[in-house]
């Protein structure tokens, strides 16, 4: 399956971003995804479904569910992945289901609150305001939208097991018509299934995936650059730096860079609260 781990695991987890130009290939993971469109629009396809997000606007992915986004002109867009377990009263709502739409809008004084308190790039806001922000954001969307019992499907179940071999063997010279062989499938339908599904090319999808895995090499390993280009399946140093820059816009080195800064600022953050909290004189308990 093509899964988004870190999207995937932790309990309150939060994270928010800001991208300029928004686009990613199909994928899906278990936390919940809340966009903001602040300047141009972005489109959303699910399934065979196409939505244009526009400026101002809302829009939801929930658990599971497969999803991908381009930008037809321009686009600055907030994304935030959060675990569910910090609304649980909206993970009753929507466990298991699906919505007829993710595009949604808010009430202005919600759409300013998460705005101040939500929608802070590399930032992690407070709990307290960061939950009730959250539940305003979620109570607009469960407000205007129709959540359905996911229902099997045999394109879904087809687009599961080519993106589970993926998931396996991206590391490997993969092909459709291997898949294809591995699967008991004709190359040629094969081959129309899955651009009908996910509406890009298979190299590139395959690339994209790739470089997925070395974004959280990245953020989450000390490896050196070529050990990370390996891991992630690219065959020299020489094709990562050029697909990596084809789809995040920027060079590993650079990317590298800016994380090693996030991750000592975060250390240097924790450090000195930890020490703040040592230094803190203990009340004595009273008899």
């Amino acid at each position: 399956m093509l899964y988004q781990s870190h999207n995937s695991v932790g309990k309150l987890y939060f994270e928010c971003k800001r991208y300029n130009h928004f686009e990613w290939v199909t994928h899906m993971h278990k936390h919940l995804e809340l966009i903001y469109v602040r300047e141009g629009e972005t489109v959303i396809r699910t399934g065979n479904k196409e939505e244009r997000i526009r400026a101002g606007e809302f829009a939801m992915i929930l658990s599971h569910q497969v999803h991908a986004y381009y930008t037809p002109e321009h686009s600055v867009v907030d994304v935030i992945i959060f675990s569910v377990d910090q609304v649980p009263m909206v993970a009753q709502q929507v466990k298991d289901k699906v919505s007829d739409v993710t595009r949604f809008v808010c009430r202005k004084s919600v759409e300013s609150f998460a705005a101040s308190e939500l929608f802070i790039p590399e930032q992690v806001p407070c709990l307290f305001f960061r939950k009730a922000a959250l539940y305003a954001v979620c109570q607009e969307y469960l407000e205007q939208v129709t959540l359905q019992a996911i229902q099997a499907n045999k394109n879904d179940d087809l687009l599961q097991q080519i993106l589970e071999y993926i998931s396996d063997h991206f590391r490997e010279n993969i092909t459709l018509t291997q898949i294809a062989e591995e699967l008991g499938y004709e190359p040629h339908y094969l081959s129309r299934a899955f651009h009908n599904q996910i509406k890009t090319h298979f190299s590139r999808f395959v690339n994209w995936y790739r470089v997925e895995m070395a974004t959280d090499l990245l953020q989450h390993t000390d490896l050196s650059m070529s050990e990370i280009a390996f891991r992630s399946g690219f065959q020299s140093i020489r094709n990562f730096n050029r697909v990596y820059a084809e789809h995040t816009g920027n060079p590993p080195a650079k990317d590298a860079t800016r994380m090693l800064g996030r991750h000592q600022r975060e250390r240097a953050e924790r450090a000195a609260a930890n020490k703040k909290k040592k230094e803190t004189p203990q009340e004595e308990p009273q008899e």
